[in-house]
Parts: structure tokens; sequence; C-alpha cells
């Protein structure tokens, strides 16, 4: 049921932001830019290259409740470390993405059009690895906290 309600409530912000996009005559095209993409997906990669593909697919089945109790105590180490190191790579990426945004930016400083252009790649640099890290690592990393502690809210939140 908890599965079901995440699906719905999903759907509905989709569809507001889909609303939202068309009164203001925008397009999906605007929100996405290849450059950042690709410093998030370099992040990820870094991220991902300390681990085996097991180990990662069974961090995150531990994540979303798919593993028993004592699964999750052998595991515990390692699938915080999988996350702590997902969180930081997504994040220096996008950093080392808005530096050399900045720069590309700070060079055409002639041209508005490029000015534009250059300040949108800066924050959407930066706005990819947030929305990734507190909207989908973190929840991910609370409730395996909150699975290993069952019934307690004693976890750490970043």
């Amino acid at each position: 049921m908890k599965w079901f309600k995440t699906i719905v409530y999903s759907g509905v912000l989709i569809a507001g932001l889909y609303v939202f996009l068309i009164m203001n005559s925008f397009s999906w095209r605007n929100l996405i830019s290849e450059y950042s993409l690709l410093f998030l997906c370099a992040g990820l990669t870094f991220s991902f290259a300390h681990f085996s593909l097991k180990e990662q697919l069974q961090a995150f089945g531990d994540a979303l409740g798919f593993s028993t109790l004592t699964v999750l105590k052998k595991n515990r180490d390692k699938d915080i470390l999988i996350f702590k190191s997902l969180r930081d790579y997504t994040l220096l990426a996008g950093a080392a993405g808005s530096g050399i945004a900045l720069i590309q930016l700070l060079s055409e400083l002639d041209d508005m059009a490029l000015l534009i252009k250059g300040g949108s790649l800066v924050l959407l640099s930066l706005l990819y690895p947030l929305l990734l890290r507190f909207f989908i690592i973190s929840p991910l990393k609370i409730n395996l906290d909150y699975q290993l502690n069952k019934n307690t809210w004693d976890v750490d939140y970043v």
C-alpha cells in the first residue's frame, strides 16, 4: 500500500509540473541539460566503480525493504557506505560541472544569449545532484536506517 501511495503522489506531482509547463508555454526540453546530466552520470560512475553490481543491488534492495533483518544487519556497513559514496560523488560531480559552466559563462560575457545559456548550465549542474541527493538517495538511506532500527526514528537524516 505504501508503494501505491508513492506512485500516486509522484503521478500527481508530475501532472502538476506538466500543467505548469503548458500554462507557461514551456516544454520538458527547458528542464533538461545534456551537459549537466553528463556530469551527474560521471559522479554516479565514480560511486558505482567502488562496489560490485551485486553489492549495489543488495544495498538498494535492503533500502527498499526486500531483505530480512539478519541480512540487513550483515550488510549494514557496506550499504551505508554505498549510499554515502553516492551522496558525496554526485555532489562533487555537480560542483565540477558548475565550475566548468562558470568558466564558460565568464568567457562569454559579450554575448547575452550565451550568458543566459551558461547561467542555466551552472544552475542545472547543481540542481540535478541536489535533487538526486535529497529526493532519492537520502530517503533510501533513511528507510535503510529505519528498517535497521525498526520502529525507532534514531537515524542520520543527511
